[in-house]
Formats: C-alpha cells, structure tokens, sequence
C-alpha cells in the first residue's frame, strides 16, 4: 500500500486503488449507471452514453481501458489507441498484434542465458568521517520566541 492522490478529488490517500473510498463510492454508483444504461441501449456511442448519465467520457474510457466495461470500436469511435503502434483498440493498452509482439519478446529475453559478469574487484574501504562535537539541535517554537522577540 502505498500513499497517492485520488485521481478524481485530488485528496491524499492510502491503499491499491486510484480513487479514495469515498470517491470509489460515487464512482461504483457511476459505473453501474453507465451499465445499466448500455444494457438498455447495447449500440450507444460513448458520447450519447456520457450524456444520458452524466457520467464523464474519460471515466467510460478508463473503465474500457482496465476491462471492467465492454464497447466496441464503432461506440468508442476509435477513441483509444494502441500505447505502442497508435492502432484503434476496443480494451487494455495494447493492440493484438502488439501484445503478441510483447510476448514473445518477453519469452526470448526469459530463455536467453544471460551472458557472464566481468568479476567487480572489491573496493577500498572509505575513511570514517570525524564525529560532530554538538549533538544536533531540535528547535521549538518557544526557543524561536525567546531568541528572536
């Protein structure tokens, strides 16, 4: 878990997600909006969908992108693209041809044997630095009012 920014509200936050808690609420009531809506009108386009529930298009396109929301190229309207070749995509960040690519790739680097290290000669030992004589100082707002008023 790491700390982060909420996306949508901007507020610091802890956890996995992109959204607070209570952003993650609003957006669980926005997605099943958008569902509901596409399960009534499967052919909508992403505009004609943002509009009838008020949900914005960057939000549609997110949850397209991560899998959670299924469209196809005519309703996304070629919107999202391929991160690597900028092909026209309906999911994820890759193309098919992209993806396959990026596999195989992976797979050869994964087989190949790695090739030998040079033998890193040990080094020298660094000299102590001398020790401060004072203690470092905390200062509180009462010492900074009696020095300074």
């Amino acid at each position: 878990m790491g700390i982060r920014n909420c996306e949508r509200c901007g507020r610091v936050f802890t956890g996995v997600d992109v959204v607070c808690p209570a952003c993650a609420t609003r957006e669980e009531e926005e997605f099943e909006r958008v569902r509901a809506y596409l399960a009534d009108h499967p052919a909508a386009m992403v505009a004609e969908v943002s509009l009838q529930t008020q949900v914005e298009v960057r939000e549609i396109y997110r949850w397209v992108r991560s899998g959670r929301l299924r469209m196809t190229l005519e309703q996304l309207e070629g919107a999202l693209r391929c991160e690597r070749c900028g092909a026209p995509i309906d999911t994820g960040r890759f193309c098919a041809k992209c993806l396959s690519e990026i596999r195989q790739s992976l797979r050869q680097a994964v087989q190949k044997e790695p090739e030998p290290r040079a033998p890193v000669e040990p080094r020298a030992p660094r000299p102590a630095e001398p020790k401060s004589r004072r203690p470092p100082k905390v200062h509180t707002a009462d010492d900074v009012r009696r020095r300074f008023t």
